[in-house]
């Protein structure tokens, strides 16, 4: 890393070892005189260079006057010292939800921010590593902010380092705290373009064929599954039996989809990934019950919500061995 000035508080961070010192990791964080750090921006250090220059005029001509102005705009500029600085203080970051997304997408890291009581901070700026910066002002109370980071590949997407900053009010100090919570994303594999032909299994998995009668002829009962639609519960004989039953309609009773890693032999595993990913999406689509079978797991067919990401989890975290 190149050194500039706006990179020194990061050094000064790997240096000290502060994260080693005072972890972040856990639960919510409170920027206190530890945490933060404020150095002249560029614009800052020209200004104390003008004003050193009014000094030595006003002591070579003892100017009075001149004295006055120079003395006025030191004094301005340790006020926005001191104003920089407290628009960090008392902030409190805690980690929010995180939303899957598929390889490619951007991951959304959300974070909740409270002020200090009845303080108001402007002009922050939340940035993580490699990303552009979002501004925000936060006003008594507190707010959720989303950042947004690259995903490259599949598996846990940690969100990293983050920087909170401000400048203001003038922008002759830069105020910076450093932060790294234990917070990742969950990334999918890339869905394939094309669907691939499935392996359909139209027996009821030990061998017996299943009936298939006409346009919504009622079958019978069987126990509830998450992911069945709740007007399909027959809540009559739910209250009789105890248990949870769901109707059987012969329209309903579609073939159970297998998405099996065996049966995408000849290519390499990202893409066999990615084939069997569109397979639970189009499944999933199509109101199908499906099962998904890799190396070592077996998910059993079912439906829903739930089991979609069930099966994108088991994708997501797979892990090919020789």
């Amino acid at each position: 890393m190149p050194f500039s000035l706006a990179t020194l508080p990061h050094r000064l961070h790997r240096w000290l070892g502060v994260d080693r010192r005072r972890s972040s990791r856990d639960g919510a964080v409170t920027l206190d005189r530890h945490r933060i750090f404020i150095l002249p921006t560029p614009q800052g250090l020209l200004y104390a260079a003008l004003t050193f220059l009014m000094l030595l005029g006003a002591a070579n001509y003892n100017n009075s006057l001149a004295f006055l102005l120079t003395f006025l705009l030191m004094g301005l500029g340790l006020v926005d010292l001191l104003q920089t600085y407290r628009n960090l203080l008392g902030l409190s970051l805690r980690p929010g939800r995180c939303i899957p997304v598929f390889c490619g997408e951007r991951a959304r890291y959300e974070l909740a921010l409270e002020a200090a009581s009845g303080a108001r901070h402007s002009a922050l700026a939340l940035q993580a590593e490699g990303e552009p910066p979002v501004w925000f002002d936060l006003d008594r109370g507190g707010r959720t902010v989303e950042l947004g980071v690259e995903t490259g590949r599949r598996g846990w997407r940690p969100l990293g380092r983050l920087s909170l900053s401000t400048r203001y009010p003038l922008g002759l100090f830069r105020a910076r705290a450093y932060l790294n919570f234990e917070q990742a994303c969950l990334v999918y594999p890339r869905p394939a373009a094309h669907a691939t032909a499935p392996h359909r299994q139209t027996g009821d998995g030990r061998g017996r064929p299943q009936a298939r009668p006409g346009h919504d002829d009622f079958l019978g009962h069987r126990d509830y599954v998450p992911g069945d639609a709740l007007r399909h519960v027959d809540w009559r004989a739910a209250a009789r039996s105890g248990r949870l039953l769901s109707k059987r309609f012969g329209d309903q009773e579609q073939a159970e989809r297998w998405l099996d890693w065996n049966e995408h032999e000849g290519v390499d595993v990202e893409t066999r990934l990615a084939r069997l990913c569109r397979g639970v999406l189009d499944a999933e689509s199509q109101g199908l019950r499906y099962g998904l079978r890799l190396p070592g797991t077996a998910l059993a067919p079912r439906r829903g919500e739930a089991h979609r990401h069930q099966c994108l989890r088991a994708l997501a975290l797979f892990q090919a061995h020789a």
